[in-house]
């Protein structure tokens, strides 16, 4: 595995090529930001999920009257990533379809990453390509942990949104129940009050900002359409999980065919997709 370097006079960021992945994140005062050491119940680190955001029911699914499996979460997090090129503030990598990726997703594709430092904010922006000849049909996400305390009665964490954010149901296999989502009307919560995983469907640019006593420490923003965010109190492992999603996980009423599944883009050959998010950290 590699490690890119990229920093600026308050931020310096590490990248792995093995999956793209963001691993470490430190200030001025070198305090690592992000959640290195990760719950015991999470297998593996996935900043990056493509072809799928969370899972398939029984880990498979159909297309051309074939099935494939696909491990939760998708592949590109377990790929070797190719360094196209690295600046001090910025890199951009590339994974294209292998043999092995064809046995799990029949398509060929690009995607590139790209992190950008921007003063005290990390950019991080995702193009999928279409290589295939026939439609191509995926979803794109992250997955984020930061850091923090739920002990602390002045621990928040808040939203902001032009829309309402809707609160959808997860069932006890984390698969989605669309049929009754809920309008969200508070938009700062303790953080004692996020317990296990909630998803959310969002209309517009959304921004997240996480603090203490009425100071915000980071803030993510982006127009994915969905977040996901998974804490685990009162357990003392101190995450919070932010994934903004372009892209549905299974839902309790999912079709086995690739194409009917809900909440994937559809790309026609040639044609490229765009999504970015970003995060801010303030000094804490």
């Amino acid at each position: 595995m590699t490690k890119i370097i990229l920093n600026n006079e308050y931020l310096t960021v590490a990248i792995a090529d093995h999956g793209a992945a963001l691993i470490s994140v430190r200030d001025q005062k070198s305090q690592e930001r992000l959640a290195i050491n990760l719950p015991a119940s999470q297998t593996r680190r996935a900043s990056l999920l493509f072809p799928i955001v969370g899972q398939l029911k029984n880990n498979c699914y159909q297309f051309n009257n074939q099935t494939y499996s696909m491990p939760p979460l998708g592949f590109a997090c377990d790929q070797q990533f190719t360094i196209l090129y690295q600046t001090p503030q910025q890199t951009c990598l590339e994974l294209q379809a292998t043999s092995a990726t064809l046995k799990m997703f029949p398509f060929h594709f690009c995607l590139r990453v790209v992190y950008t430092l921007v003063q005290h904010a990390v950019r991080v922006d995702y193009t999928v390509l279409n290589q295939d000849q026939m439609p191509l049909f995926f979803a794109i996400g992250a997955q984020v942990g930061l850091v923090c305390d739920y002990q602390h009665e002045s621990n928040f964490l808040d939203w902001q949104s032009a829309q309402p954010l809707q609160q959808l149901r997860l069932n006890g296999r984390g698969f989605c129940d669309l049929s009754q989502p809920r309008n969200v009307s508070s938009t700062t919560w303790n953080l004692k009050d996020i317990k296990n995983i909630s998803l959310y469907r969002a209309l517009g640019l959304t921004t997240w900002q996480l603090g203490q006593k009425q100071q915000v420490q980071e803030a993510l923003i982006s127009n994915a359409p969905y977040w996901q965010i998974g804490a685990h109190y009162p357990q003392p492992d101190h995450v919070i999980n932010f994934e903004p999603w372009w892209g549905m996980t299974e839902t309790n009423k999912a079709a086995l065919q690739w194409e009917q599944k809900f909440g994937f883009n559809c790309l026609q050959p040639q044609q490229h997709f765009n999504a970015t998010w970003q995060i801010h950290f303030y000094e804490k």
